[in-house]
């Protein structure tokens, strides 16, 4: 057989190699905790909307929404929007933060970003930022009962935005976000709204995001697409919903038993009961016991929760016996480990 010389240049690869995207769920493709969010007086600070995203405004009269639409270049985006007749300037932002694992491997690297947006027909808030904020202060210092925002009085705070002006239809933009400081802990990106109207909102004061990538580089590339069971496994470190397991009851209406998460979360999560009182369905969940009848749940805790797992000691409305072999089936419980 006869050898082939190749031509150097031929076997040059030249493919757009994933992943490229820092953002997690930058299609908005996980939905874990519901599609309609509200900002009110009384949400002070942010809320979980699509998973990784946080939803603010600033002011005390919050008065907007942010809601899972049709997206562009994805199935799904996502929509925040002042409330009609709403008067409050705030500035609305849709943002995501990033722990320090990840971000370390930043640090001295220049950034590039892409989002895809269009505002509504009555849209009051001018120019929309895209910020990259960064600090050496600890993860600890930006829990979700803090403020929304790095802000400037944190140590070693630096942050670069570059302001793009969006129209009525879905389109690119790209803005160079310079490099990340060389002792960044904890990183922020942050898509804003920056309503500087005086005026009253009308029936469409909104501005709609799609497709958010983030890398590493100068040069913006296409937008990454991963499949939906990869985004849901990253946003699961974050926050995951579950419960279906077994254990032991150890009282006529009590039950312990061990739940493993899917994917090792952040840190220990905190942990709620998905609905309240006796409501059952799915998302909520029952105790059943094989062969005898299903309960509902009126309490879900967690005991000695950790990365990797955790006891849920559970509380039902009915009398399940002590001693019995205890089934939990349902999303009885939220498991929360997000910034």
């Amino acid at each position: 057989m006869a050898l082939i010389k190749l031509n150097n240049r031929s076997s040059e690869d030249n493919a757009i190699h994933g992943r490229r995207n820092l953002i997690i769920n930058g299609g908005f493709d996980v939905w874990q905790r519901g599609t309609t969010f509200s900002q009110d007086t009384l949400n002070a600070n942010r809320i979980y909307t699509a998973d990784r995203w946080i939803f603010a405004r600033n002011g005390t009269d919050k008065n907007c929404t942010a809601t899972q639409v049709s997206g562009d270049l994805s199935q799904y985006a996502i929509k925040a929007q002042r409330d009609s007749g709403d008067t409050n300037d705030g500035v609305i932002s849709i943002s995501q933060f990033f722990e320090t694992k990840d971000v370390i491997k930043l640090r001295g690297k220049n950034l590039v970003a892409k989002v895809r947006v269009k505002v509504g027909a009555n849209y009051t808030g001018g120019d929309i930022k895209t910020q990259f904020a960064t600090t050496s202060a600890s993860e600890s210092a930006f829990t979700k009962n803090s403020a929304g925002s790095i802000g400037s009085g944190n140590a070693d705070y630096v942050s670069n935005s570059v302001s793009f002006t969006p129209t009525t239809s879905f389109a690119d933009y790209t803005v160079d976000l310079g490099s990340v400081a060389s002792t960044a802990n904890v990183a922020m990106v942050r898509i804003s709204y920056d309503s500087t109207t005086t005026g009253t909102a009308g029936a469409d004061d909104s501005f709609t995001v799609d497709a958010v990538q983030l890398e590493i580089g100068t040069t913006a590339t296409p937008f990454e697409h991963l499949s939906f069971g990869e985004e849901l496994s990253l946003c699961e470190r974050y926050f995951q919903i579950g419960g279906h397991c077994t254990g032991r009851s150890y009282s006529n209406t009590q039950a312990e038993c061990y739940y493993g998460f899917r994917t090792e979360m952040r840190v220990a999560p905190s942990v709620s009961m998905r609905g309240s009182g006796n409501a059952v369905s799915y998302d909520t969940g029952q105790g059943h016991v094989s062969g005898v009848s299903s309960y509902d749940l009126t309490a879900v805790v967690a005991s000695q929760p950790n990365p990797t797992g955790t006891v849920f000691r559970t509380t039902t409305s009915g009398n399940w016996g002590g001693g019995n072999i205890i089934g939990l089936r349902g999303n009885i419980a939220n498991m929360d480990a997000e910034l």
